[in-house]
């Protein structure tokens, strides 16, 4: 879902060997970019600021923190090794198709199938109804949590029909979340509730310390993930020119993929539920990733509203880069600023 301007702001059911999903509605202003905004600009060049608890504020930069000599030598073997891999992609790239995919190894049946079966009980692709019970009290949740997570005490009552003012300050772009969901479906409302709850501290600094709608750059994350690796076929315009089938794409898109089934192969997780409990928390890192790659960039550009889709182009390049130089999540997670780590 591309950020878009506006005035304001299931259950499975399977039968005959296939699953029924509501449909993520499709709307042709996707594709628009959000206008306005509040915040007056703020150079890249701003000097390093931290507040009293350490977190570094916006529009500020890591210029000033001091690095051990392995710390050095550890970012320059990441750079040095990315750059490498960018220009052997890049290569790639260039050549047909056909002989693109001589280059890339076909997953195992065995992850394809623990891949559908992972993002069907995840509900990707379903879209967010109000009238699931389990929609509406996850939306629950992320109000609770939105508030704790910014240190706002007593967390204000529910508002009737989740409909309120507040919900802007936590970046959504009107008094209805529901309207923001419509692109990443529930699915995007479960990893926004992740980061409230898990990552209290990076979603205050994204909310507090940025002009910016959070929440919608976070469903814009989930959306690209989804289309990465496939598991989202109702495509929308921004996902598909950004996550094209280009080889640079396709490694990444292999990875990941390996990363999300290797809990289906594993001794260390005997049942399906532990299986994509670790797929989860597996997707849900990555998606944290995404997110701060997305807010690293807007800190360090103009930050024009008008502009955020060139700020968004940049981070998922940031982000595909860091999937197809890595060969573990735990590699991957090093690309993080350190500000954040």
């Amino acid at each position: 879902m591309t950020l878009r301007h506006r005035g304001h702001h299931p259950e499975e059911r399977r039968g005959g060997g296939h699953m029924e999903r509501a449909p993520i509605e499709d709307d042709e202003n996707l594709s628009r970019p959000l206008l306005g905004g509040d915040g007056e600009p703020t150079s890249p060049n701003s000097p390093s600021k931290l507040d009293d608890d350490g977190r570094l504020l916006a529009g500020s930069s890591s210029s000033n923190n001091s690095y051990s000599r392995s710390d050095e030598n550890s970012r320059w073997g990441v750079a040095l090794r990315e750059t490498a891999v960018n220009v052997a992609c890049g290569f790639m790239d260039l050549l047909p198709t056909p002989i693109q995919e001589k280059f890339l190894s076909p997953p195992p049946i065995a992850h394809v199938r623990f891949l559908e079966g992972w993002s069907e009980h995840q509900q990707i692709g379903v879209a967010y109804d109000k009238e699931v019970q389990g929609h509406v009290e996850q939306l629950r949740q992320l109000w609770t949590a939105s508030f704790q997570a910014c240190r706002r005490n007593p967390v204000p009552d529910h508002p009737a029909e989740l409909k309120s003012e507040e919900w802007k300050e936590f970046g959504f772009q009107g008094i209805d979340p529901a309207t923001d969901f419509r692109g990443g479906g529930v699915f995007s409302l479960s990893n926004l509730l992740f980061l409230a709850q898990l990552h209290p501290t990076f979603y205050h600094e994204c909310v507090h310390r940025a002009d910016y709608p959070f929440a919608v750059a976070g469903i814009n994350v989930t959306m690209i993930l989804m289309t990465l690796l496939q598991l989202n076929k109702r495509q929308t315009c921004l996902a598909t020119k950004q996550t094209g089938d280009r080889y640079s794409y396709a490694q990444a898109r292999e990875k990941l993929s390996k990363w999300l089934a290797e809990g289906s192969i594993r001794s260390a997780f005997t049942n399906l539920q532990e299986q994509e409990r670790e797929a989860t928390r597996v997707f849900n890192e990555v998606y944290r990733l995404g997110c701060v790659f997305v807010h690293a960039e807007w800190l360090k550009s103009n930050r024009n509203l008008m502009a955020f889709n060139t700020v968004l182009a940049e981070a998922t390049k940031r982000l595909v880069n860091a999937l197809k130089c890595s060969n573990s999540l735990q590699e991957a997670m090093s690309h993080l600023p350190v500000q954040f780590r």
